[in-house]
């Protein structure tokens, strides 16, 4: 009997592991790859995937991956390691190109002939335009609102007037011309409504297009001034990319490309820290927290961050206290 036990115990545990891993494979899988990678960094090479391309950038899988190769090549040049190779149809990263409010700023302003480079010359374009379209606005939006409190209050009377007259069933000829004529007025108002609403709303997606793109442009260049806030804007979004690590899996999603370039840097930083580098202080440094130089190569910062990220846990603790005790002895 005490045998049939076991056996029945075993039989369920091995049921409820395979339940469990067949629900959570993905988490575990992820789980084991960062255990893996915290206890020996830089051990085996990381592989990434091509997971999406929003069409709206009008970039092939091809010309991505290409990007992509040559971000990996920035960190396998100088240090002479192989940290990353790309996995067609699966790997431990997936790398994605999201579009969202960042890049539509950039391309609204685009077709509006504004300059979007990160100088002070541009961000200075932008703000005199975005203070004179904001005055503008204002009363654009006041006669707006104005008209349409009217064609309100008209369109009320004339329904009431229209309830009245279908609730006693007759009006004569003259009056049925009348209410035709007022009808139509009111129908061509609300067309002229609409039109000035489009055109107020155009404005005001400008404006927080040309908002978005001047705070990058404050956090790029260290600039100290005011942020820009208004209603309806997309503030506070200023990521061009990100890495991330959850229950989902590993991801780097980059959300902007202004040339290929920009986008290089933008890869080969998520792709830092992927690797477990955080930012340095180096500003020309690929992992620089700004990300705005002009640089393609490891900086001495840059190799500074990797060898610590390489270097196992167990090892880093046992050379801080090892340098510890030195700092200790007495001279």
């Amino acid at each position: 009997m005490r045998r049939a036990i076991d056996w029945i115990l075993l039989i369920a545990t091995l049921a409820f592991a395979a339940w469990y891993w067949h629900s959570h494979r993905v988490e575990l899988r992820s789980t084991a790859a960062i255990i893996k990678i915290r206890m020996k960094p830089c051990s085996s090479p990381v592989s990434y995937y091509v997971a999406g391309i929003d069409p709206r950038y009008g970039l092939t899988e091809a010309e991505f991956a290409g990007i992509l190769k040559d971000a990996e090549s920035i960190w396998e040049g100088l240090s002479g390691l192989d940290l990353l190779e790309r996995a067609d149809g699966g790997g431990d990263i997936a790398v994605s190109m999201v579009y969202d409010v960042r890049q539509e700023s950039v391309d609204r302003l685009r077709k509006l002939g504004f300059s979007t480079d990160r100088t002070a010359a541009a961000y200075e374009q932008l703000r005199k335009r975005y203070d004179s379209m904001s005055a503008a606005l204002a009363p654009h939006r006041a006669r707006m609102d104005a008209r349409m409190a009217a064609y309100k209050r008209d369109e009320a009377e004339y329904n009431s007037v229209i309830a009245e007259y279908n609730r006693i069933g007759r009006a004569t000829p003259a009056q049925k011309r009348i209410f035709e004529t007022v009808r139509s007025r009111l129908a061509r108002e609300y067309a002229g409504l609409k039109r000035l609403e489009a055109a107020v709303n155009a404005d005001i997606n400008t404006l927080n297009a040309l908002a978005t793109a001047m705070n990058q442009m404050i956090l790029d260049l260290d600039m100290n001034v005011e942020q820009y806030n208004r209603e309806g804007s997309a503030m506070g979004v200023y990521e061009e990319g990100i890495y991330r690590q959850d229950a989902r899996g590993r991801a780097i999603e980059l959300y902007k490309y202004h040339d290929r370039d920009q986008l290089l840097r933008l890869a080969a930083h998520e792709m830092g820290h992927a690797l477990g580098l955080g930012h340095v202080d180096d500003e020309r440094a690929v992992m620089s927290a700004l990300n705005n130089g002009k640089n393609f190569e490891l900086r001495p910062a840059d190799l500074a961050e990797l060898q610590r990220a390489c270097t196992p846990p167990l090892r880093r603790a046992f050379d801080r206290l090892f340098s510890r005790g030195e700092e200790e002895k007495p001279s």
